[in-house]
């Protein structure tokens, strides 16, 4: 059985609190603010061992936005709760576009466990995961 989201975090359109979001929630990554180098705001996500995971002007981490990031949240979520699919249904692909903050974009249907999101890959990806490990 699918359900749909609750509207909380799911509601959150694609940008720096979703990404941030995902990192701690999804990830379970923390914020380090870098001291010593690289241009102002510069930051990392570190994981529980202190490792480095992505780096850049406020983390670099932009998983609702960039599809090689928000694979590899796909990738976590998919280990923690078992199972996932991304959909896109063709016979809305050739007329649906959307609207998001990156311009018109083809929606596709993201399940992780039991949750189920509509939006564009990434931002749907992000979504979906917040809401099965919140869930």
């Amino acid at each position: 059985m699918t359900h749909t989201p609750q509207p909380t975090q799911g509601d959150l359109a694609a940008g720096r609190a979703l990404d941030t979001l995902v990192a701690t929630k999804v990830m379970g990554w923390h914020l380090v603010p870098s001291k010593s180098f690289g241009p102002r705001g510069w930051a990392t996500w570190d994981d529980s061992n202190g490792n480095a995971q992505a780096a850049g002007v406020g983390g670099g981490f932009k998983p609702s936005t960039d599809i090689s990031a928000a694979w590899q949240v796909f990738e976590m979520v998919l280990v923690r709760v078992g199972t996932a699919s991304i959909v896109a249904d063709m016979e809305d692909w050739g007329r649906g576009a959307i609207t998001s903050s990156t311009g018109p974009e083809r929606v596709v249907t993201v399940t992780i466990g039991e949750w189920t999101v509509r939006a564009p890959v990434c931002e749907a990806i992000c979504r979906a995961a917040l809401t099965a490990i919140s869930g």
